[in-house]
């Protein structure tokens, strides 16, 4: 079977990030498919625009990479996205995975956190991945959206009781329901950690910018003694498994009986 495996992700300007997060992804889920030519592409305009612009790295929009692949000659697509959750962009990939499907056998895989289950597994893997130090809460800052915020607040809820506390940038929970949680932990010092993808200039400016509005500037304003955790889900590797796992689900949607690797 002529396959080709396209992994998608929002994008990021900066090249460090681009090898080690989303490269080191794209380099394990391409080892699950050891038959699968991988194949990359990036939902935003200003980060491709920006890594052309400033790097000289060219990255495919969806339709572009997929008409690339059609004419590489491959008939049959796994696309697994980078996301989180299955919202507005999520919704986009698929719109543009139909329109442009013609002549192509085509499976999209579903963002992490698609379900209560996935949300019970991600609590598990925080824990496991930042043990609690005794006078120190864990905040885990994501990006949300004022349409899609239940799957965060489910994730905050299976979170309860360990000094760990979920908010978003947008939608619920908020900053300030964040700050909240920390203050009814009643422990002094919080470690900021993102649940983003890649730690890029969200993490950087929302999470632990010195302006005002960061939630690292809101925390220590209130008394906290804060210590930021710049890094991504991207670079762990349960998470990257995890996509893996992702991925052959949606690979067996069409091909049941194909093996894939682990």
């Amino acid at each position: 079977m002529n396959t080709a495996l396209l992994v998608v992700s929002f994008g990021t300007t900066d090249p460090e990030i681009l090898n080690q997060t989303i490269g080191g992804t794209e380099a394990f889920l391409s080892d699950a498919f050891p038959d699968a030519v991988l194949h990359r592409a990036f939902t935003s305009r200003i980060v491709r625009s920006r890594l052309e612009r400033f790097h000289g790295i060219r990255v495919d929009d969806v339709p572009n990479a997929l008409e690339r692949i059609r004419g590489d000659g491959f008939t049959h697509v796994v696309i697994q996205p980078t996301l989180l959750i299955p919202g507005v962009e999520y919704e986009r990939l698929l719109a543009d995975a139909e329109q442009c499907r013609e002549g192509l056998t085509v499976s999209v895989g579903m963002p992490l956190l698609s379900c209560e289950e996935d949300t019970e597994r991600m609590a598990e893997l925080l824990r496991h991945a930042y043990p609690v130090q005794e006078g120190t809460s864990l905040l885990f800052l994501g990006h949300g959206s004022e349409q899609d915020h239940h799957i965060y607040e489910m994730l905050n809820r299976k979170l309860s009781g360990s000094a760990m506390g979920v908010c978003t940038m947008e939608g619920s929970p908020t900053l300030s329901d964040g700050i909240r949680m920390m203050r009814d932990l009643g422990n002094p010092n919080v470690r900021l950690i993102p649940l983003l993808f890649v730690a890029g200039s969200h993490a950087k400016t929302h999470l632990v910018g010195s302006k005002p509005g960061s939630l690292r500037f809101l925390l220590e304003q209130d008394g906290f003694s804060v210590e930021p955790v710049l890094r991504g889900l991207g670079d762990l590797p349960e998470i990257r498994a995890w996509y893996a796992e992702k991925a052959k689900a949606a690979f067996r949607k069409w091909s049941p009986d194909k093996a894939v690797k682990g």
